[in-house]
């Protein structure tokens, strides 16, 4: 909660609280989906991309 949420109404501070925590759910879903393209990728480089290689 910021300083400036005092002194707001009832409606005024849950509308504040709900915009703040938008904000950081979508940071927290720009954050995964970083972290998940990572581990994508190391994962079709470790398993897949082996996988297709022609076979002698």
């Amino acid at each position: 909660m910021g300083a400036g949420v005092q002194g707001l109404s009832e409606v005024d501070r849950c509308v504040e609280v709900s915009k703040q925590m938008r904000s950081q759910l979508f940071d927290m879903r720009a954050l995964l989906h970083r972290q998940c393209q990572g581990i994508l990728r190391t994962f079709r480089q470790g398993f897949i991309e082996p996988v297709q290689e022609p076979r002698v």
